[in-house]
C-alpha cells in the first residue's frame, strides 16, 4: 500500500504526499513496508475492495486479505471421498469360494479418497446330506423283541440334512420268521494255484423257518497271459532290429499279465564280404 512516511499518528489531516499511481484492482498486491498500526493509506479509493483514501493502514491490509482469500479458495475444487454401497450377499458356493459385491455409487475426485476395494471372497463348503443304506432283515424275536439295522453311506457335512435313525425295532411273538442277511463280498484276493476267492459274513442268522443264508465263499479261475513265440528279427534299419509276438490268450480274473510285446537290439547294417569266390582269366 502506499503508507504516508510524513503520517503523525496524533493527527487526522495528512499533508498532501505524491505517490505512485495504485496497482490495477487485480492480482495479488503489492508488499510494502508497514510502518506501525496508525499508519495511513493516501492512495486512491478502491471500491472493488471498499478501500477508501486516509483509511488506517491496518483496516486496508485486512480487507485486501480478506479479498485474496476469497479469490484464493473460490476456484479450488472441493475434494470428493469415494462412497460405495452395502455388500450384496454371498454367492453360491463355486469350487469351494462365495464371492460378494458393492458398487460405486459416488466416484473419487479431486484428490479425495479413492474407493475400497469391490469384491470380497471366503472359502465355502457345499452342503452334503447324509445318505443311508436299505434297512437289514428284521432279527430272530428275542424277548418279544425284534431289531433291524441300516448304516451311514455318506456322513453329512457343511449343514446337509442329519442323517436318521439307524436301528428300528417292533414286538414280536417269537414266530415269525427271520431270513438269514450277509455281509457284502470281500475283495478278491490274490491268485493262487490258477484260483481267487472272496468271502462274506453272516449279519443275521435265519430263525423261525426264515430263508437259509446263501454260500459265504466264491472261487474264481485266474487266467493267466499266454503269448506267441517270437518272430524272426527284422531287416536291420537304421542300426536296429526289431522282433515281436501277440497275444494268445488275454489275462483275466487276476491272472498274470501279459509280457512286452515288443523286443529290439542294435545291429550292423553293412555289408558283408562275400567268401568262397574264384575266377579264372580266359584268353
Amino acid at each position: 500500500m502506499y503508507p504516508n512516511d510524513y503520517c503523525d499518528p496524533c493527527q487526522q489531516t495528512v499533508p498532501p504526499v505524491t505517490v505512485p499511481p495504485p496497482p490495477v484492482c487485480a492480482g495479488e498486491p503489492c508488499v510494502e513496508l508497514y510502518k506501525d498500526d496508525c499508519v495511513l493509506y493516501t492512495g486512491p479509493n478502491f471500491p472493488c475492495l471498499n478501500v477508501t483514501t486516509n483509511e488506517r493502514l491496518e483496516s486496508v491490509l485486512i480487507k485486501i486479505m480478506t479479498k485474496l482469500s476469497q479469490c484464493c479458495c473460490d476456484d479450488i475444487p472441493v475434494p470428493v471421498d469415494c462412497v460405495v454401497s452395502e455388500w450384496g450377499p454371498w454367492s453360491e458356493c463355486v469350487q469351494g469360494v462365495q464371492t460378494r459385491t458393492r458398487t460405486v455409487v459416488t466416484p473419487a475426485s479431486n484428490g479425495g479418497a479413492p474407493c475400497p476395494p469391490l469384491t470380497e471372497t471366503r472359502p465355502c463348503c457345499q452342503p452334503v446330506n447324509c445318505v443311508v443304506s436299505d434297512w437289514s432283515a428284521w432279527s430272530a424275536c428275542v424277548g418279544g423283541v425284534q431289531t433291524r439295522t441300516r448304516t451311514v453311506t455318506t456322513p453329512a457335512s457343511c449343514g446337509g440334512t442329519a442323517c436318521p435313525t439307524l436301528t428300528e425295532t417292533q414286538e414280536c411273538d417269537g414266530s415269525n420268521p427271520v431270513d438269514c442277511v450277509v455281509s457284502e463280498w470281500s475283495d478278491w484276493s490274490a491268485c493262487s494255484n490258477g484260483v481267487r476267492t472272496r468271502t462274506r459274513t453272516i449279519v443275521t442268522p435265519p430263525a423261525n423257518g426264515g430263508a437259509a443264508c446263501p454260500d459265504l465263499t466264491e472261487t474264481q479261475n485266474c487266467i493267466n497271459c499266454v503269448v506267441s513265440d517270437w518272430s524272426d528279427w527284422s531287416a536291420c534299419v537304421n542300426g536296429v532290429q526289431t522282433r515281436t509276438r501277440t497275444v494268445v490268450t488275454p489275462a483275466s480274473n487276476g491272472g498274470t499279465p501279459c509280457p512286452p510285446l515288443i523286443e529290439t537290439r542294435e545291429c550292423e547294417s553293412g555289408c558283408a564280404t562275400p567268401s568262397g569266390l574264384s575266377a579264372q582269366t580266359i584268353g
